[in-house]
């Protein structure tokens, strides 16, 4: 995926589509990692054996296009290999997904609801969702500055991963949490009786809504 978007990239320069500097996905892998330790998604630390014990994992940066069906535009995005994390198998990773009667329920009155009331349907595709969250994971994780930028911090630098992070197994988990939240404290909403992924407004309010998480 990466090389492709590299090749798209070349691409679009030469027909003057990006015309940012060539150095710009250097100041987005900046201006990603600072963000995050500003937002305390980890700490940095100096590794010492006889304090931080178990595996450290690497971090990678994730270089990307996005927008490429509208306004293409660099994205640099810090990662966490998780894909080696064996305590994955003994923690609950997995956030609810709506139902498919959820979903035939939202199709089936969804035009209606646009014809007779003037409602409207939207999609909805949340940027920066994992470093949105405030929660803290309740277990331990330690890794290892990108590669790309590991000239920039000390010798011996490590990071312990404080906050759900892209990479990290439970992070969809801790997101379902703050977006479930937010529908049913802020906007008022409440739970189906047989989905928790669909949400509908409380009796009494004016403006109708249905949600599919």
């Amino acid at each position: 995926k990466e090389k492709d978007n590299y090749i798209l990239i070349i691409k679009l320069r030469v027909d003057s589509v990006i015309t940012t500097p060539r150095e710009l996905f250097k100041e987005l892998d900046y201006t990603e990692i600072e963000s995050l330790i500003t937002e305390d998604t980890f700490k940095v630390l100096t590794y010492d054996l006889s304090i931080y014990k178990g595996r450290i994992f690497n971090l990678r940066l994730v270089r990307e296009i996005k927008g490429k069906l509208t306004q293409p535009y660099k994205k640099s995005r810090l990662v966490f290999a998780g894909h080696s994390d064996e305590e994955k198998k003994e923690i609950l990773t997995q956030s609810p997904t709506i139902q498919r009667m959820s979903q035939r329920l939202i199709l089936a009155i969804g035009p209606s609801l646009m014809a007779s009331y003037g409602m409207h349907c939207e999609l909805r595709d949340i940027t920066q969702a994992y470093v949105q969250l405030t929660d803290r994971l309740t277990r331990t994780l330690f890794a290892r500055p990108p590669r790309e930028l590991r000239e920039s911090f000390p010798p011996r630098t490590i990071f312990r991963v404080v906050r759900p992070l892209y990479g990290v197994a439970e992070s969809g988990l801790y997101w379902f949490k703050t977006y479930y939240n937010y529908y049913k404290d802020k906007l008022r909403m409440e739970t189906s009786l047989y989905d928790l992924c669909l949400l509908i407004t409380h009796e009494g309010i004016i403006m109708f809504k249905i949600i599919g998480l």
